[in-house]
């Protein structure tokens, strides 16, 4: 019988041919056989198993082309080495990848440049750090927002606040679509590395300037920054080597009792108390040789319009408060003191501005049971 013919036909073929259709009595396709001559396009004799496309080509019969091989299915051999060495992968890598390596690479040298031939806390380290700050953010955002716009263009469901909280998904578009879209990923990069460098490798930016005007510190009274920030005044005050006498200043002794009263009454923030408050610049400060902590302030203010001595303080001075204050004043060391003082000290920059509370004046224009009251914000000095 023709169905039995088929049927024997089936079990006689040889394994691992590939399977050809099965013809039934009524001429209709009904199952698949194997092939006795193997695969069209390579002639591979190996079973295909369940797949309907050669194993070793890839061929598709009823398509009548190759769909390739995945990379499970690639032999081992084909399978790309990793590199052994630095050079062997540098050569590996794609030509975009290494103009973006290059460029990170100048950044961070210049930056290391930048350090080296510019002073510690100089104007022009801290105008060039900033700049490459503000410059390196600017680019970033920039090239940010524009994969932001172009990640939405082809998925309506990023919205503008996936910029901030999920921008891996923004940058996704973006990485799918390289090399075409390295100057993107380059400028990115090369900005947020700028802006990096400045902070860590510059250096010089003197980061509280930033919320100077925004209320957190008070300032201090303008005649005391306008003296502070000039160096012919700094002169003008006697500076000169520990152990001075400050009453030989003689505009100091001159002043009253009342001008002093007054001045400090002028300064808000001792009125509620019934003491006098101050605007202090510091010109030294001691530390605590057991833990390194703050003991006294050495403060000089204006007297008489003349930037003086007028002791220290060491009640009222918060612990946080102590510690900032060791960190930031460590950075601002002098050789001689700005002012005339008997007292030894570590002498700084008179940067540092705060508020004192005190009792009284004494006969030689020193504040009486002086106390610590805040911290304001720092002053502009010029060497």
């Amino acid at each position: 019988m023709p169905q039995l013919e088929a049927t024997s036909q089936i079990s006689s073929s040889p394994a691992g041919a590939n399977p050809p259709e099965t013809v039934s009595s009524a001429g209709n396709s009904v199952g698949t056989v194997e092939n006795p001559v193997g695969c069209p396009q390579c002639g591979n004799l190996e079973s295909w198993g369940r797949s309907s496309w050669c194993p070793e080509c890839g061929f598709y019969p009823r398509l009548g082309t190759s769909v390739g091989r995945t990379a499970e299915e690639k032999p081992h051999a084909e399978i790309s080495a990793a590199p052994k060495t630095a050079s062997e992968a540098w050569r590996q890598m794609p030509p975009w990848t290494k103009v973006l390596c290059i460029g990170i690479v100048a950044i961070i040298v210049e930056s290391l440049l930048v350090h080296a031939v510019t002073v510690h806390d100089s104007l022009l380290r801290r105008v060039w750090g900033l700049l490459q700050l503000l410059m390196g953010l600017g680019v970033f955002a920039m090239f940010h927002a524009i994969a932001a716009v172009k990640a939405s263009m082809s998925n309506n469901k990023i919205s503008v606040i996936d910029a901030i909280m999920n921008p891996a998904e923004v940058w996704r578009p973006t990485i799918d679509a390289l090399p075409q879209t390295a100057r993107r990923i380059w400028m990115a990069s090369w900005g947020l590395t700028a802006a990096i460098c400045a902070m860590f490798i510059v250096g010089g930016i003197r980061y509280s300037a930033l919320v100077d005007d925004w209320g957190f510190k008070k300032r201090v009274d303008s005649a005391l920054s306008v003296h502070v920030r000039s160096s012919k005044a700094q002169k003008a005050a006697g500076a000169g080597p520990s152990g001075g006498d400050p009453n030989t200043n003689t505009g100091m002794n001159e002043s009253s009792d009342g001008g002093l009263t007054l001045a400090a009454e002028s300064a808000q923030g001792g009125a509620d108390t019934g003491m006098l408050a101050l605007d202090c610049v510091v010109v030294g400060y001691n530390l605590n040789p057991r833990d390194g902590t703050i003991v006294n302030l050495i403060l000089a203010s204006l007297v008489n319009g003349e930037l003086q001595y007028v002791g220290k303080v060491s009640k009222g001075i918060p612990e946080d408060v102590g510690n900032e204050l060791a960190a930031r004043l460590a950075t601002l060391k002098k050789k001689v003191p700005v002012v005339k003082c008997r007292s030894s000290a570590i002498w700084v920059k008179p940067v540092v501005a705060c508020k004192a509370n005190f009792a009284a004046w004494t006969d030689d224009k020193m504040m009486v049971d002086p106390e610590f009251q805040e911290l304001m914000a720092e002053l502009d000095y010029v060497e």
